[in-house]
């Protein structure tokens, strides 16, 4: 395995993040961990990494929505269909899904179900550039015994439901 060499000073400070050192997992078209590299890398050069998304339904069958910090780089303070994140160097699919959905909404000890794994890419158009950001997606859904199962963490949550 190699890790992505980069001026992370620099990255980083392009990110303005807390976590933009964080080591993420990177992989190739087939979902094959080939590396690591910080969090600022991975973005700046749109490196393919794994993520997850975490669908939460409540017992009354309301769905939770999470709104973003304010601190995030991408769509700071707005709403959130699911809790997830980018998979850490060294974790699993299941445990990053965990640890986001602790993080994110306070919700732990719940098994989640696993639904598939897919992948997707991202066109993002900035005035000089046109880039693609491709990741690996693990998707979960947990319906809770419970509520309210939100203890509200990182972010804010509210419920909803949807219609057909």
């Amino acid at each position: 395995m190699t890790t992505v060499p980069g001026d992370v000073g620099l990255l980083e400070a392009k990110l303005h993040g807390a976590s933009a050192g964080e080591q993420v997992v990177i992989v190739d078209a087939h979902n094959n961990v080939i590396g690591s590299s910080t969090r600022a890398v991975m973005k700046i050069f749109n490196l393919p990494h794994r993520a997850t998304y975490v669908v939460v339904r409540n017992s009354a069958g309301l769905y939770y929505v999470q709104r973003r910090s304010s601190t995030k780089d991408y769509c700071p303070g707005l709403l959130e269909p699911m809790a997830g994140g980018v998979v850490g160097f060294g974790e699993s699919y299941d445990e990053s899904a965990y640890r986001e959905l602790d993080e994110e909404m306070g919700i732990r000890n719940t098994p989640l179900t696993h639904i598939t794994t897919f992948s997707y890419s991202v066109h993002t158009h900035h005035p000089e550039t046109c880039t693609t950001n491709w990741r690996l997606i693990g998707m979960y859904y947990i319906r809770t015994s419970s509520r309210h199962p939100c203890s509200f963490g990182e972010a804010c949550t509210i419920a909803c439901t949807m219609d057909r």
